[in-house]
């Protein structure tokens, strides 16, 4: 058994060919996320081609527009209750994927705080795009493989569905054959690369016309790019255990304590669809620990590692 993809801004025209024969949505090739501009149904096929996509180490991108939205209003009066109006809130919004959530909270608490600095950054918000013949070769920032389209397939080369045994031997064979021969040729300069940034429109026009909102790339396991302290560190479906191990985990909450003023607030929390219910919460840094300060739904699902976190 085996899915064909789509691989051309054509077919998404059409909604009969988003979908297989039994119902099942295709994956469309990321490569087609910026030739949406002017295509009315833009948002939702954007959403569509970020609900299979991932990054190197197989977290999803994928997001939708007011997906906290009754999440975000709590969070908003929570802030509201611990800064006052005239506070210069420096907000470091950290795996915003390709930054619509992000757009919608800083819509939200951007007019109660008219001195507010919102930093929106993701993992990864590049692409490479290398053409050869007819197959096309995605990379990350790290030269690493993870898509690649042979008309009719579109094949994540990070995760693949054990559902269709064709495509998942076709992935495996096209990885250590042709991927392997082109990237080699990338890499030795015989072959050219298409840059790409995959944030949306909306989050890149805000960028361009308000200062206060600034896309761009971290990497939670590191030291914050901002010089500075943060007022509030915010982190959305990406405190995830399928992608961090423990170890890993007790890096991102140092880097995200130590990010953070004395007296921020954490903010972490996740779901699965849009306006769907949100397991989370806010923390509180004060003398040297996490205190929970506020609860959504059933809780963080590492509020343990949070609450037990201790700078060495």
């Amino acid at each position: 058994m085996f899915k064909t993809g789509v691989y051309c801004i054509e077919q998404t025209h059409n909604p009969n060919n988003l979908k297989t024969l039994f119902g099942n949505d295709k994956k469309i090739s990321i490569t087609l996320y910026n030739q949406l501009a002017h295509d009315v149904n833009k948002n939702a096929i954007a959403e569509k081609i970020l609900l299979n996509f991932t990054d190197e180490r197989g977290a999803f991108k994928r997001t939708y527009s007011n997906r906290f939205e009754e999440f975000d209003g709590r969070v908003l009066e929570e802030i509201q209750n611990h800064f006052s109006p005239e506070s210069q809130v420096i907000f470091h919004d950290a795996a915003i994927s390709d930054g619509r959530t992000a757009f919608d909270f800083f819509k939200q608490i951007s007019p109660h705080f008219p001195h507010l600095r919102y930093y929106a950054s993701d993992y990864d918000p590049y692409i490479y795009v290398i053409e050869y013949s007819n197959i096309k070769v995605v990379l990350n920032s790290s030269d690493v493989p993870i898509e690649a389209l042979v008309p009719p397939f579109v094949l994540n080369l990070t995760r693949e569905s054990l559902r269709y045994p064709f495509n998942r031997l076709l992935r495996l064979i096209l990885k250590h054959t042709i991927v392997r021969k082109i990237v080699s040729q990338y890499k030795a300069g015989l072959l050219k690369a298409d840059k790409r940034l995959i944030f949306c429109s909306k989050a890149l026009g805000l960028s361009n016309e308000d200062t206060r909102f600034r896309l761009m790339q971290h990497d939670l396991l590191k030291q914050s790019p901002i010089s500075e302290k943060v007022d509030i560190f915010r982190a959305m479906n990406i405190l995830n255990r399928g992608y961090f191990t423990d170890d890993e985990f007790k890096i991102v909450i140092g880097q995200i304590f130590h990010a953070l003023s004395e007296k921020g607030l954490f903010i972490a929390g996740s779901n699965q669809d849009s306006n769907t219910a949100v397991h989370g919460g806010i923390f509180l840094k004060e003398n040297g620990k996490f205190q929970k300060i506020w609860q959504s739904g059933n809780g963080c699902i590492v509020e343990d590692m949070i609450l037990n976190y201790r700078p060495s």
